[in-house]
């Protein structure tokens, strides 16, 4: 099998959904981990905690339609193990994402707001709120590695002559 034959590309639709997710997610790992572990100023980790907060909020609804476009438009096949084990991969960084999304918001304390607008009033107290902190912490680190793992894959098929990235762009 010629592995630079790409037979199969994605549609427009599924290209746009991955790489404005993989945008934001990028952003809000990497922000996340340099500016909250390096910057004092309270008015910078302020500023792009309320960035975040609010890119993040918009991508909730992109990344369920994403899922949605994903399960109804390409299928896996249990017959190819190398597929299957990419699908399993995939379905996992969605959970951990779908998870992150979710913890996110139900750990902020008072007003949920987007770009300055209060969406709703989270109304948990802060033993709750301080649990989804925590593990929100701990699966952006998850989330981190599986994006490295994810990045590391791809270039692993390109060195190997499978150039998946021509699928994607």
């Amino acid at each position: 099998m010629d592995k630079t034959n790409i037979r199969f590309k994605y549609d427009t639709l599924t290209k746009i959904f991955h790489w404005v997710s993989a945008v934001i997610i990028l952003w809000a790992l990497f922000s996340g981990f340099i500016v909250f572990q390096t910057i004092t100023d309270e008015s910078i980790l302020h500023l792009v905690s309320e960035f975040n907060v609010s890119i993040t909020l918009l991508l909730i609804p992109i990344f369920i339609l994403r899922i949605i476009n994903r399960l109804h438009k390409y299928k896996y096949e249990k017959e190819n193990q190398h597929n299957f084990a990419a699908y399993l991969v995939h379905a996992f960084i969605y959970a951990v994402t779908i998870f992150i999304l979710i913890s996110g918001v139900l750990m902020i304390n008072g007003d949920v707001n987007i770009f300055g607008m209060t969406l709703f009033k989270n109304t948990l107290n802060s033993t709750y709120t301080d649990w989804f902190a925590s593990y929100h912490t701990y699966a952006c680190m998850l989330l981190g590695g599986l994006v490295l793992l994810h990045v590391l894959a791809v270039v692993k098929h390109h060195l190997s002559g499978y150039h998946i990235m021509l699928k994607m762009v």
